[in-house]
């Protein structure tokens, strides 16, 4: 047997025994963040066994009973979750805290508060409070600061399947 045959053969041994795998879809920088927090919330333990009508900071809650002797709980709202903005930012909230990350200045991180009709961020560090009107529309949300401003994002729903 030649010897380029005999690589081509040994080559085509090992390939198939290699197991296929699905192509898939190239991700977004936003998804690709979005799924590695998703991973880190994970191996925090703030989204173990989270039942289908339970929000990610009641699972946090149940996760770190057993070690705050049950403290006060965290408070969910309604914008817990990951939200994308048009300009590539993340908005992530959950049981009264959040953490806005803009696409190329960082992250900025305090607790929220949610109203009726309103939210107010606050950061201690930075020692401000913001407040804005809200709106909810299926799984966009618009915020309107108090110059007028909007800022709309959209809720990502990350697929556990696809998460890796």
């Amino acid at each position: 047997m030649r010897p380029r045959a005999r690589q081509a053969l040994i080559l085509t041994l090992i390939l198939a025994g290699l197991p296929l795998q699905p192509a898939t879809a190239q991700q977004t920088a936003a998804e690709a963040m979005a799924h590695a927090i998703a991973r880190m919330m994970e191996s925090m333990g703030f989204t173990a066994n989270v039942d289908p009508g339970s929000t990610m900071a009641d699972s946090a809650w149940r996760a770190m009973q057993g070690a705050s002797g049950g403290a006060m709980p965290w408070t969910g709202t309604s914008l817990d979750g990951l939200w994308e903005d048009n300009q590539g930012g993340l908005l992530i909230v959950q049981g009264g805290f959040y953490r806005l990350y803009s696409a190329c200045r960082g992250y900025i991180e305090g607790q929220i508060r949610v109203q009726t009709d309103r939210v107010e961020l606050s950061n201690r560090t930075e020692n401000f409070t913001q407040t804005f009107e809200f709106a909810l529309d299926q799984g966009r949300l618009a915020l309107r600061d108090q110059n007028g401003q909007l800022y709309l994002y959209r809720r990502l729903i990350l697929n556990p399947d696809t998460a890796r």
